[in-house]
């Protein structure tokens, strides 16, 4: 038995990408711990820096873990949380690509073993694999391999003219979702309908995926160049931002201690509905691109969840606003891509510490230092305080 691992210099690679990648995230915790405050920017900073210390010990991890054993009778491949193998006599054949050495299984039921060509030693499965099996030379791209399958899965129709017809209408209702989605994301900004464009956008994204996992992979939630099937992917990703862009105008956070819990809550719901979706529709000629998409949304999930739980505490808030008042201590303006402008604040009300706060350009043009804010603090529909900051009356 044989054990073949990455080598040397992508371990290297991987290594040092994963320290820059925690380096980013820990940066990302002095920052927020250095500011001490709980501002919307400060939360999300939180959120992203812990899922980069994260993926940065997932790709670890994986690197570290990663291994495909050459047996007596069996070749398996090891990776962090999966395990796959093949015996000698369940392979067909194999094909090689430009990064991977593709073994085929003999029956229906048995996955493909894929051995990416970045392991130290991988000339010697080659050549093995030369020896012992025929080159079955599957050269189609992926988008043709995709194509193919879905046209030969009696899932989609009995025959080829339903299953032509089936995924015209799988594209019909992709492309409507999506222009749906677009419309309510810009509604939202239209005060007389933003309440109801908010609720809608973050429905939608459901409705998406729901439609996602209705068409059995005929639709994907991922989108890649040159993708022969219809994709949700805005559907998803803009309505989520939306949210997140709109209930964070000129709102701050007096008290985080009750946001994380329904933010992982969405998250963990939300996540699982997407790997559910994703499984119940796989196609086997696009398994690769369906898990690197589902990766993506998981980083992207906690993004939209965030978004929701923020526009839900203020939009449907009828609590009443509490008035205070406190001074300016300082001002400052970030320049580069974009200007910001912070005014720092006294302690006031709840609030016993001294803060900074981003504001808009107007606001922060007219309030001297030394000068007189108002604060309206109110409770928050799910008990998350929130506050403006405005003109001293």
């Amino acid at each position: 038995m044989k054990a073949y691992s990455l080598a040397p210099g992508w371990k290297i690679f991987f290594y040092i990408f994963s320290i820059l990648i925690m380096g980013g995230g820990a940066a990302g915790f002095v920052y927020v711990f250095s500011e001490g405050n709980d501002s919307t920017a400060i939360t999300l900073v939180s959120i992203f820096s812990g899922l980069a210390v994260i993926a940065g010990v997932w790709i670890i991890l994986k690197t570290y873990m990663g291994k495909v054993i050459h047996g007596e009778d069996f070749i398996r491949t090891e990776t962090l949380f999966v395990k796959k193998e093949l015996l000698f006599n369940q392979i067909k054949g194999y094909t090689v690509d430009e990064h991977y050495l593709h073994l085929i299984p003999n029956a229906e039921g048995l996955k493909k073993l894929k051995i990416a060509l970045s392991y130290n030693g991988t000339h010697e499965l080659q050549a093995w694999a030369r020896k012992r099996y025929r080159n079955l030379i599957v050269s189609k791209s992926e988008a043709e391999e995709t194509l193919k399958e879905v046209m030969s899965d009696e899932r989609y129709g009995t025959q080829r003219n339903e299953r032509k017809n089936h995924l015209k209408k799988a594209r019909w209702d992709a492309r409507m979702v999506t222009i749906i989605s677009f419309i309510i994301s810009g509604c939202i900004f239209i005060t007389p309908v933003a309440l109801y464009a908010a609720i809608l956008a973050m429905i939608i994204p459901w409705v998406a995926i729901a439609l996602t996992y209705y068409y059995k992979g005929l639709i994907t939630i991922y989108t890649y160049k040159e993708n022969p099937l219809p994709s949700i992917f805005l559907a998803i990703v803009v309505p989520g931002f939306i949210l997140l862009i709109d209930g964070s105008r000129g709102i701050h956070l007096a008290d985080t201690t009750h946001v994380w819990l329904p933010v992982i809550a969405i998250t963990l719901l939300m996540g699982s509905f997407i790997i559910a979706t994703v499984k119940h529709g796989m196609l086997m000629a696009n398994r690769a691109s369906a898990w690197a998409g589902t990766l993506l949304y998981l980083f992207l999930v906690p993004t939209y969840s965030y978004g929701v739980v923020i526009t839900l505490n203020t939009s449907f808030d009828n609590s009443q606003a509490l008035y205070y008042e406190t001074h300016v201590t300082n001002k400052r303006t970030t320049s580069g891509r974009s200007s910001s402008h912070y005014l720092q604040l006294e302690p006031w009300g709840p609030v016993h510490r001294i803060e900074e706060l981003k504001v808009h350009s107007s606001f922060y043009q007219r309030t001297p230092v030394s000068g007189r804010v108002g604060i309206y603090l109110k409770k928050g529909w799910l008990d998350i305080p929130w506050f403006i900051v405005a003109d001293a009356q």
